[in-house]
């Protein structure tokens, strides 16, 4: 059976702060540099050949900047930016490198499983979950009325990534870890009515039994729930096919 749309979540190209190890989260309007320039033009010309009919950013520059490229390719997409898709808050520590605190920090997250942790003044990752989940959903019910099948790309950022795949395609927080997120990297997940009767021919669980990592083995998250009426099945994650053969100089 043929998914209802395919969704492509996409991280924004390298930033000066991405370069230096710099915590930029929400709080951080940074643009792309040189390189991360370079990245999006390239995402977008991978697009070129690909269906997209709802196309879309967080109201970060970095996102923004991105996507603009995506458009160039895919004029007459409809287009929008959603503050519920920026990036993770890291509050007093937004600025600054990468330290012990972080490391803490990722600890609670990763070992602790305290999803509720989170800088002074920043946000958690339950916190972005339950702003995202609801923006995925109106995003993929933005689709123009009588579009067949159609691409829906929306531009954002690395914790956010780990977030979002941990919860749509596992039910939880709990295996945010084991999604890596490049510069410009693309994750393509085909989205399923979750009411359909075919449902049952199609495995969910294609990654998490290739890779034991990615099994969800924890209670769902309360807030995955807004998005039952989906289901998600991962076609392709963390992929850089577009940046073959890029060369840093």
């Amino acid at each position: 059976m043929a998914p209802i749309a395919t969704l492509y979540l996409c991280r924004h190209g390298e930033t000066d702060l991405n370069r230096k190890l710099v915590l930029q989260g929400r709080g951080v309007n940074a643009p792309l540099n040189q390189i991360g320039r370079q990245q999006a033009a390239l995402l977008g010309e991978w697009f070129k050949d690909i269906q997209v009919d709802v196309l879309c950013a967080s109201t970060l520059m970095r996102a923004q900047q991105t996507a603009a490229e995506i458009r160039k390719q895919h004029p007459d997409a409809q287009y929008k930016e959603y503050p519920g898709i920026c990036e993770l808050d890291f509050g007093k520590r937004e600025g600054y490198e990468f330290d012990e605190s972080l490391d803490a920090l990722l600890d609670k997250w990763n070992l602790d499983k305290d999803f509720d942790a989170k800088f002074e003044g920043g946000e958690s990752p339950r916190d972005v979950e339950n702003r995202a989940l609801p923006t995925i959903a109106k995003i993929i019910e933005s689709v123009p009325e009588g579009v067949s099948q159609p691409g829906v790309v929306a531009v954002i950022h690395g914790r956010l990534l780990r977030i979002l795949l941990s919860s749509i395609l596992c039910g939880n927080l709990h295996e945010m870890p084991a999604f890596s997120h490049s510069n410009t990297c693309v994750n393509v997940i085909h989205v399923y009515r979750a009411d359909d009767a075919e449902l049952q021919t199609i495995d969910n669980h294609e990654y998490q039994q290739q890779d034991p990592k990615l099994r969800a083995n924890y209670p769902e998250s309360p807030q995955r729930k807004l998005l039952d009426m989906y289901r998600f099945v991962p076609v392709k994650l963390n992929s850089t096919e577009h940046l073959k053969g890029f060369e840093v100089l």
